[in-house]
C-alpha cells in the first residue's frame, strides 16, 4: 500500500488577507499620529505663542462644559483660519482671552458691534452659560472657527500627545506592530511552505498515480516488418 502524504494547508486566502489589511491599516494609523504628535510638539515650542495647526487645522481638548450640549467636556474639536469679515451671529468661533492665558475659549457668537474705529467685535456666549461674556473679543483675538469635533476622546488624544508615556509609545508601537507583523509572515511562510524533499515525494506520488490510469499503445512497427507499404500483423498466426 503506498503511503500517502497530505500538504500543511495555509489559513484561508480571506483570513490572511483581512489580517494583513487589520494590520497595515494599524500601522499606518500609528505612523499618522506619531507625524501629528512631532509636527504639534515642535510648533509647541518654536511658536509657544500659537495653536499648533496640521495643513491649517488645529485641534483642541474641551476642558469645560460652557458650551454643552453642542461640544461637551473631553470632546475633540477642531477649527480652521476664517476672515473675520465672514463671521456672522451663530458661529463658534475660538479666540484668545484678553488676559494673559495658555488657554483659548470655544463661544458662540451673540451679537456683532462696531467700536470707535469702525472694526467688528463680537459678544459671545457659552450655550451653557446664563450670562454673555463680559469681555467683547476683537477681530485680532480671533483664532479661527469651529468645524468639526470627536466625541469624548480628548482626554486619550491629549494622553497620547502631552504626555511622556504616550509620546513613546506612540513611537515605539509603529515598530513594534511592524516587526510582529513581519515576525508572523515569515513563521506563517515557513510552516505552511512544503520543503523539497517533501515536493519530490509527492510527485513521485502523483507519478503513481496517473501510471494506473496510461492507456498502453502499440509499438511502432519496423521497416522490416512492413511490405509494398502494408503493416503486418503482430500474430504471426494471421499472416
Amino acid at each position: 500500500m503506498k503511503k500517502e502524504k497530505q500538504a500543511k494547508r495555509a489559513l484561508p486566502v480571506g483570513i490572511r488577507k483581512a489580517g494583513k489589511s487589520v494590520g497595515i491599516a494599524i500601522l499606518v494609523l500609528m505612523l499618522l499620529v506619531l507625524a501629528a504628535n512631532i509636527s504639534l510638539t515642535a510648533q509647541k515650542y518654536t511658536k509657544p505663542d500659537d495653536v499648533p495647526s496640521i495643513f491649517g487645522i488645529s485641534p483642541l481638548f474641551v476642558m469645560s462644559g460652557s458650551m454643552a450640549p453642542a461640544i461637551k467636556l473631553d470632546d475633540l474639536i477642531f477649527f480652521k483660519p476664517v476672515n473675520t469679515d465672514d463671521l456672522k451671529i451663530g458661529d463658534i468661533i475660538i479666540y484668545a482671552p484678553p488676559e494673559n492665558s495658555r488657554y483659548v475659549v470655544t463661544h458662540r457668537i451673540v451679537s456683532i458691534l462696531y467700536d470707535e474705529d469702525n472694526r467688528r467685535v463680537f459678544l459671545t456666549k457659552g450655550d451653557n452659560n446664563t450670562d454673555i461674556d463680559t469681555a467683547p473679543v476683537d477681530t485680532d483675538q480671533v483664532l479661527g472657527i469651529y468645524f468639526a469635533r470627536i466625541p469624548r476622546i480628548g482626554k486619550l488624544v491629549e494622553w497620547f500627545i502631552i504626555r511622556p508615556n504616550g509620546v513613546v509609545i506612540c513611537v515605539a508601537l509603529p515598530l513594534v506592530l511592524f516587526l510582529v507583523i513581519d515576525l508572523l509572515r515569515r513563521l506563517f511562510g515557513k510552516k505552511y511552505r512544503l520543503s523539497e524533499g517533501e515536493v519530490k515525494d509527492e510527485l513521485q506520488y502523483l507519478r503513481s498515480l496517473t501510471a494506473d490510469l496510461t492507456v498502453p499503445t502499440q509499438p511502432a512497427q519496423t521497416d522490416d516488418d512492413a511490405q509494398d507499404g502494408v503493416l503486418q500483423p503482430d500474430n504471426p498466426e494471421e499472416k
